[in-house]
């Protein structure tokens, strides 16, 4: 097989979607076995917060080797939000 540029991006476009694809099956799994009753999707992940959804990503044995690039690596690039200076006019 010939690698090209088309191949290469058609190939990790396929295994993003898959990727998206496994990251759902995961968390609606996980709100179906974890829900109360009557709540929905929206209100559990709020319940639940975003701890508990990253921890039931990084310790799911087909989500885990997607997260392995959310834990702290030295060359993870960190945004910081600063306040704007105000533009002192009149």
């Amino acid at each position: 097989m010939v690698w090209t540029n088309r191949t290469i991006r058609t190939s990790f476009r396929s295994s993003r979607i898959a990727a998206v694809a496994t990251v759902t099956k995961t968390l609606l799994n996980y709100y179906l076995a974890n829900r109360q009753p009557g709540e929905t999707l929206g209100y559990f992940h709020r319940r639940i917060g975003v701890e508990a959804i990253l921890d039931q990503l990084k310790h799911n044995r087909e989500t885990a080797p997607l997260m392995e690039k959310t834990y702290d690596h030295p060359n993870r690039v960190r945004i910081v939000k600063t306040k704007t200076p105000s533009v002192a006019g009149g």
